[in-house]
């Protein structure tokens, strides 16, 4: 720093002040500071930088999962991209991001944080409710359902939901069933919600069946195993999960359901799994890695109170393929 200061001509104070964005400097001294920095190469420390922001250069990040799922966030791909991307992110911009537990007790961060994400809230969130309690900024993926002005990344997952109904349809299907998860989650609503208008719109009669015992496999497939027996059983099947798809799949090969003749199956997000069965499930892919690094940018906006800090919808797209019929040129690869 004495080097800076000592080429640009000016104090260390001066340096520092120009450095960490404080003080009333000209904004020509600012720049020529700066610019004679980066000259000689000189990085501040960014811990150093942080604190003299009065910031501690750490953003805290919670999957909220429902209390009946098992295992963790990482189990799930749509997650793991999530993370890794936020991650990403968060260092490339100089700071540091730390996954908290997936809880809905109440819990304290034994480190001080300058802001939050959380991804699918839920009702009493602990990271959500301790970020509040300390009036830290909070970005959700997903909407906050008991906060909807509150900063997000989303998908438009009402009209994902159509666009998959209507493939499904000019494939022939006229019983789709909607299994979605118990999660209280703005996109299961969404999902529920973009099903419901699209049977209305038809004069069809909406299934809307929720499978019990969280975001799994195995909840999927009892919950198939239910409503694929019926007399009248669904010719074609949308899930708000790949997981949940997948026990479809399962479940219709159980019973010696041929796919997609007898049954079609779509699904919400997309995944190596959804990718490798056998048929491939077609799947909409709500591109994890862009909404993981979305979600970071926007709360560093929000940290640093810039007036661009707005809420951001991450565009979707169909990946066809063979659960539904003839795949897509571009799916072959997938």
């Amino acid at each position: 720093m004495k080097d800076v200061a000592a080429a640009a001509g000016v104090s260390l104070t001066t340096v520092s002040d120009a450095l960490n964005d404080r003080g009333r400097l000209p904004e020509a001294t600012r720049r020529r500071v700066r610019d004679v920095a980066e000259q000689l190469g000189f990085q501040p420390h960014r811990t150093a930088r942080s604190l003299a922001k009065g910031r501690s250069g750490i953003l805290m990040l919670s999957v909220s999962l429902p209390e009946s799922t098992p295992g963790s966030a990482v189990d799930i791909e749509f997650f793991v991209r999530l993370m890794s991307a936020a991650s990403g992110a968060a260092l490339q911009r100089g700071w540091a991001l730390v996954l908290a537990p997936a809880t809905g007790g109440e819990w304290s961060v034994p480190v001080d944080f300058d802001g939050a994400i959380v991804v699918d809230p839920r009702p009493h969130d602990a990271l959500l409710r301790l970020a509040d309690a300390e009036g830290k900024p909070v970005v959700t993926v997903g909407r906050d359902l008991e906060n909807p002005d509150r900063l997000h990344v989303d998908n438009d997952h009402a009209a994902a939901v159509r666009e998959a109904l209507d493939l499904m349809a000019e494939a022939g299907a006229e019983r789709p069933a909607l299994l979605a998860s118990e999660a209280d989650s703005s996109y299961v609503r969404d999902c529920v919600d973009g099903y419901q208008v699209w049977c209305t719109a038809r004069a069809m009669t909406p299934q809307v069946v929720t499978a019990a015992g969280g975001l799994t496999q195995g909840a999927g497939y009892e919950a198939a195993r239910g409503f694929l027996t019926e007399s009248k059983r669904p010719d074609a099947v949308f899930t708000t999960l790949d997981s949940l798809a997948l026990g479809v799949h399962l479940a219709a090969q159980s019973l010696g359901l041929d796919m997609p003749h007898d049954l079609q199956i779509a699904t919400l997000s997309d995944s190596e799994a959804a990718r490798q069965a056998r048929p491939a499930v077609t799947a909409v892919d709500l591109d994890p890695v862009a909404t993981g690094k979305e979600a970071v940018q926007l709360l560093i906006k929000a940290i640093e109170e810039a007036a661009d800090a707005e809420s951001f919808l991450v565009p979707t797209r169909m990946h066809v393929r063979g659960s539904t019929g003839t795949a897509s040129p571009e799916a072959v690869s997938d």
